[in-house]
């Protein structure tokens, strides 16, 4: 399908594709209340006004994919963040067991968990 369209038409795509929904929807809503005064005024061709709803479901369909396509880009993402996350988790729990087997043996290590309590209005 893609191979088809015309190669002047690339250009970045700098519009929301809803946005282009919503247009393409009132368009063929005032063509279908005003088609015959607007075919005969303007240039417009008859064969685009027709193809509105067909091109609005092709559009649908790719932005579908599209999305499915980031999704699962970001499913794959996570679960390297998720096993980066465990892999932390894991670290700080055996950081905190150390410090605490270190705790139980009275080392100098409980100055820094338990700081000393000053009495309310003594300044350093």
């Amino acid at each position: 399908m893609l191979l088809a369209l015309d190669p002047a038409l690339d250009s970045p795509i700098d519009r929301n594709i809803a946005e282009t929904l919503q247009e393409s929807r009132e368009l063929e809503s005032v063509l279908g209340k005003m088609g015959k005064e607007i075919y005969a005024r303007s240039n417009l061709d008859r064969a685009v006004g027709q193809s509105l709803d067909a091109r609005g479901k092709l559009l649908e369909t790719a932005e579908s994919a599209w999305a499915a396509h980031r999704e699962a880009a970001l499913s794959r993402s996570l679960r390297a963040v998720r096993a980066d996350a465990e892999d932390l988790k894991r670290d700080f729990i055996a950081a905190l067991r150390h410090f605490r087997r270190d705790r139980s043996h009275g080392s100098r290590s409980r100055r820094w968990h338990r700081p000393r309590q000053r009495a309310p209005g003594s300044r350093r």
